[in-house]
């Protein structure tokens, strides 16, 4: 007989293992309880539902065309620093959502040479296609159809979305990102 048989064929064992089994029954049943219904009392009891208004969100104004100098804006960000070609400018161009943590100029182009900037950076041709999102008189949402120039090593266009406020009457370019749409099967 191994001590393995001997443990569970124990008068001793099998005079408590109801209780243990008891237990450890009654241990779940608890936590699911507390875990269940933990979560559907408010937190703060001033936390409830009120008949006040709810705060309204600050209005990104009416629906406009798209201004040429929004357009313009967009054009030279792409050339200077999306493609590269002008750190200063690009620097200029860009609203305070790009340029968080940079204070200066002179920090800007010590990490455009070095570490990077906030910018995703693209090889992309002369020629984009561009479709409005949306166009109100405080901000403007763009998406950027760029094709890479050729010998650049990248072989794939690539859709970018472009985020223009307007910050004391001029606009600027608050965000620069890709845009990958997830991919829906056709039947």
């Amino acid at each position: 007989m191994s001590a393995l048989e001997g443990i569970v064929t124990s008068p001793k064992v099998n005079r408590y293992l109801p209780w243990v089994a008891g237990l450890v029954l009654l241990a779940g049943v608890i936590s699911f309880v507390v875990v269940h219904y933990s979560n559907t009392v408010p937190a703060n009891p001033s936390d409830r539902l009120s008949s006040k208004p709810a705060t309204q969100e600050t209005s990104l104004g009416k629906a406009i065309a798209l201004p040429k100098s929004a357009r313009s804006v967009a054009a030279r960000f792409i050339d200077a620093g999306v493609r590269g070609h002008d750190p200063q400018l690009a620097y200029r161009l860009s609203g305070p959502e790009i340029r968080d943590g940079y204070h200066s100029l002179k920090q800007w182009m010590q990490d455009w040479k070095t570490v990077g900037v906030p910018i995703q950076p693209y090889p992309a041709t002369e020629k984009a296609s561009l479709s409005i999102d949306y166009a109100r008189q405080h901000e403007i949402q763009l998406k950027f159809f760029l094709r890479p120039v050729k010998g650049s090593g990248v072989t794939k266009p690539q859709i970018f979305l472009m985020l223009l406020d307007r910050i004391h009457g001029r606009w600027l370019v608050n965000s620069w990102q890709t845009f990958s749409p997830p991919a829906i099967k056709t039947p």
